[in-house]
């Protein structure tokens, strides 16, 4: 009874957290962006995507020194499921997403060769003839190159030519603008962390196995912030911030977080997540699909609604996996 009631009063710390946090980084980010006329996808794509993952790469980098293997590999491809199918889907079903023609020729493209790319350099067994699946630091450099590349071209387009956005009402000091940003990446941080440990808790008082808790508390755990980060970002108009920060955190969950993650060593791989890396790579790529189906350059109400479909399905059939 104790673990249960402490369990949800750290649930509600997380989440009180998070919510907070996502509200301060994306008013900090908006005011940034107005400020240096910096775009605002560049910074979803960017340092608000960053934020968001952090979760994801602190419970990897413990999960690699501790060698759990299946832990570190089910929360990156668990996360990026629930960015693309379930906070995308229940954000779309709240407003129609307009996307970038950028977004659309590059990084969604860009996210979906990512994921094809980890998919090769795991299954050493299936393309390279090896003993083992695993993902080493040779194959973590590669990863590292591509983090690069996404970077150079965020660079490349941080300056905006017009502004698509109309003007907040009241600005927030230069001061305040910074502090809003750093405050809201640690805030969302600490939530997710929080809300993780929430879930641990819990499902140990309920007597809920180890791998459940991986499979299916840890990856929405961390998704957490993402998930409220995007929903602020459309409560508050900016949906280049909500669409930038979902494409840029699936992306950097892949080239910087398991690229960080082999710092420890290799990391054996299960060949049995193949089903859930292609399933994100699908996601991915039906997102590209739906920008030029319905209305152009847009995520409709009804393709949301498909993607959230899928999601329910997934975690139907993950839960007779399990």
């Amino acid at each position: 009874m104790w673990a249960s009631t402490l369990g949800l009063l750290i649930l509600l710390a997380g989440l009180v957290a998070l919510i907070k946090g996502a509200d301060w980084l994306v008013d900090g980010a908006a005011a940034i962006a107005e400020r240096y006329e910096v775009s605002e996808l560049a910074l979803g794509l960017s340092l608000i995507a960053l934020s968001t993952t952090l979760p994801e790469l602190v419970v990897n980098l413990i999960a690699s020194q501790q060698q759990e293997y299946e832990l570190v590999f089910s929360n990156i491809v668990g996360s990026i499921i629930i960015n693309i199918f379930c906070v995308l889907g229940l954000v779309g079903l709240m407003t129609p997403l307009y996307v970038r023609p950028l977004t659309i020729k590059r990084d969604i493209p860009f996210a979906v060769f990512v994921i094809g790319v980890v998919f090769v350099l795991l299954n050493d067994r299936l393309f390279f003839d090896a003993r083992d699946n695993a993902l080493d630091r040779f194959d973590g450099l590669i990863l590292l190159g591509l983090l690069f590349t996404y970077l150079v071209s965020i660079v490349r387009r941080l300056k905006r030519k017009h502004l698509d956005y109309e003007k907040p009402e009241k600005s927030l000091s230069k001061g305040k603008q910074w502090w809003y940003l750093i405050a809201g990446g640690i805030a969302l941080a600490g939530g997710g962390e929080l809300t993780v440990l929430a879930a641990q808790e819990l499902t140990e008082a309920w007597q809920v196995s180890k791998k459940l808790i991986g499979l299916t508390i840890l990856a929405p755990g961390t998704a957490f912030p993402e998930l409220a980060v995007s929903f602020l970002a459309v409560f508050k108009k900016r949906y280049d911030i909500a669409v930038g920060n979902i494409i840029g955190a699936n992306i950097l969950n892949v080239v910087l977080v398991l690229s960080v993650s082999t710092i420890s060593g290799p990391l054996l791989y299960n060949y049995k997540l193949n089903f859930d890396w292609l399933f994100a790579g699908l996601g991915t790529a039906f997102l590209f699909v739906a920008m030029f189906t319905g209305k152009a350059r847009r995520l409709d109400r009804w393709e949301a609604g498909i993607l959230f479909g899928f999601f329910v399905a997934y975690s139907f059939f993950l839960f007779i996996r399990l």
